[in-house]
């Protein structure tokens, strides 16, 4: 049986989880979101322990991954509807900046600068820019309900411009080291006649 899997989830105060044929909905302050259950796998509400139990059907190998990741799942959509989630993305470099344009991001990463970069945050999260000590670094604060959702939208925005080795510019995950090779070198000494 799936460690993960047979762990109760438990439902904070002000959570609702509805459990309707194969679809699963979940309620809270921050929002709601839906889930939908495929394979032999089954959710069960115990409302009065406060839990929410996860079984699945079989001992196949599908259903045995399919228990472990719904319970995750389910876990994430409850402490997304109470906390919500975050990811910061920091974008180094001198000449490199971001500007928040209503529900777009004009980010100058050294393709044009007459031209910045536009991109489209998509509905469901909030982006906005947290102030820094450095010039050099500016910090993007990516915020929503659903953690897939946040973190796509972080992985496309580091993806724009990776960090660059040699000089370390570009997008990167906050607290993320990014390894900095040394460049060419010129030959000393005589050369060889």
């Amino acid at each position: 049986m799936s460690r993960i899997g047979r762990k109760p989830i438990p439902i904070p105060k002000g959570v609702s989880v509805n459990v309707d044929g194969s679809k699963i909905g979940v309620k809270g302050p921050k929002g709601s979101l839906q889930l939908e259950l495929t394979g032999n796998v089954s959710v069960h509400v115990d409302r009065a322990a406060g839990t929410v139990l996860v079984k699945r059907g079989s001992d196949e190998r599908e259903d045995r991954a399919k228990h472990g990741l719904y319970r995750a799942l389910i876990n994430n959509m409850v402490i997304g509807v109470t906390q919500g989630f975050e990811k910061r993305v920091e974008l180094v470099g001198k000449d490199y900046n971001a500007k928040l344009q209503g529900h777009r991001l004009l980010l100058n990463i050294g393709y044009n600068s007459e031209n910045p970069e536009v991109f489209e945050v998509p509905q469901g999260v909030t982006v906005t820019l947290a102030p820094t000590q450095s010039k050099e670094i500016t910090e993007i604060v990516i915020q929503g309900i659903d953690k897939q959702l946040v973190g796509q939208v972080a992985a496309s925005l580091r993806h724009l411009r990776l960090a660059d080795p040699y000089h370390g510019k570009g997008f990167r995950y906050k607290g993320e080291k990014v390894r900095k090779l040394p460049g060419k070198q010129m030959a000393t000494g005589a050369a060889a006649s």
